[in-house]
């Protein structure tokens, strides 16, 4: 119907936002999409699960500033997104652009140049669980893992449902 349609263009649009901001590094921005809750949930590979929203706001400080391979940038594809009265929930394949874009310079002969490094692509689904929180969409939970085939795409929307399903219930 148009309402849900209307709400799950508002939800993409601030996916969009969401993404932008950390491509920008703009930590304000950033924790200004989350949800401001003592049960907010970051879980990313590699870092152990994150609960609370200072803990989440930490974590993100720390792989905005990172100099150790530090990101590129966040390409966002959104493969679903389904909501049901307040809660989202968004599966998106996140590719990882990380190399010498935000690697620091050195002079040769008076000219400042990139210093050699490697460059790397991950891609990564992350699923997204938003709640509407003062009449705006905020991240209660965004799970980042790790997949190996281009068909897990279809497995993604089925998992959406899944979710989606049991969001419902749960009103």
């Amino acid at each position: 119907d148009g309402f849900r349609k209307e709400e799950n263009d508002l939800v993409g649009a601030t996916m969009k936002l969401y993404y932008a901001a950390f491509n920008r590094k703009n930590f304000d921005q950033i924790k200004g999409f989350w949800l401001p809750d003592d049960n907010v949930e970051l879980i990313l590979p590699g870092f152990t699960k994150v609960r609370g929203f200072d803990a989440v706001e930490k974590v993100i400080q720390r792989l905005i500033n990172r100099e150790s391979k530090p990101f590129g940038a966040i390409e966002a594809n959104v493969v679903s997104i389904k909501t049901i009265g307040f809660v989202a929930v968004v599966t998106t394949i996140e590719t990882i652009k990380m190399g010498s874009a935000f690697r620091v310079t050195k002079r040769k002969k008076g000219q400042l140049r990139p210093l050699p490094t490697k460059t790397a692509t991950k891609k990564v689904i992350a699923t997204t669980i938003l709640r509407k929180y003062n009449k705006q969409w905020r991240i209660m939970t965004h799970h980042v893992g790790k997949f190996n085939t281009s068909a897990f795409t279809e497995d993604a929307k089925q998992f959406t449902n899944v979710a989606t399903n049991a969001a419902a219930r749960s009103d």
